[in-house]
């Protein structure tokens, strides 16, 4: 059966969009989705995928809308980031 090898939120407020995945991945409001290799999945690649602007729900609450922190607690800790 198929199965993500990683799926990562980002929550860097400093990150840009640059082609490079390393920092692209952590930009925030984003989700990077991996497939293939992984230590304990040995696969013969991996590749990783990034989502801009992304929605999260978890366990029914939502986290994140279109990018932007609207749980209270984070969305606390957004605008303290000046990330509103």
């Amino acid at each position: 059966r198929p199965e993500f090898a990683l799926i990562c939120p980002g929550f860097n407020p400093g990150a840009k969009l640059t082609g490079d995945v390393v920092e692209d991945e952590r930009i925030w409001g984003s989700v990077e989705f991996g497939i293939g290799n992984m230590a304990w999945r040995p696969a013969p690649s991996h590749s990783d995928g990034i989502c801009l602007n992304v929605s999260i729900w978890l366990d029914g609450e939502q986290i994140l809308d279109k990018g932007r922190c609207v749980h209270p607690e984070l969305a606390e800790l957004a605008k303290k980031l000046g990330k509103e």
